[in-house]
């Protein structure tokens, strides 16, 4: 079955309302979606990836519970093992600033912990904190 000239005319002009899905509509800056124009910043839906996150005294209190049960994370006990207060913070913590918000954290938390750094290296872990 043949289309008629004038469906076969709009397929072809890329500018006919009546072809089948239209023209893509312009974004605002002119450009079409999907398409990088330059200029303008555009900043990443997530602002900062290693931004700390806040933390309680009841997910505290939670960490510790599963460090006493023996649950805590194999490497982030290793790298606790490390820690004592004339390395503090040891060399493997990324961001000292998140690391010192962990330990005010537990601290401030009234747990009286087995391994203070175990469960701050969790703690900070748990804040968005990163290692080296």
């Amino acid at each position: 079955m043949a289309l008629p000239v004038k469906k076969l005319k709009a397929l072809v002009d890329r500018d006919s309302k009546m072809k089948p899905f239209g023209k893509a509509p312009d974004h605002e800056d002119g450009g079409k979606p999907g398409q990088d124009h330059g200029g303008e910043d555009h900043e990443d839906d997530h602002e900062d990836e290693h931004e700390d996150h806040e933390i309680d005294a009841e997910k505290i209190a939670l960490i510790e519970k599963m460090l006493g049960e023996g649950k805590g994370d194999k490497h982030l006990l290793d790298l606790a093992s490390e820690v004592d207060d004339d390395h503090n913070p040891p060399e493997w913590v990324e961001d000292e600033e998140t690391w010192d918000k962990a330990k005010k954290a537990v601290e401030d938390s009234g747990t009286e912990p087995d391994d203070l750094y175990a469960l701050v290296t969790h703690v900070y872990k748990a804040m968005g904190g990163e290692t080296k």
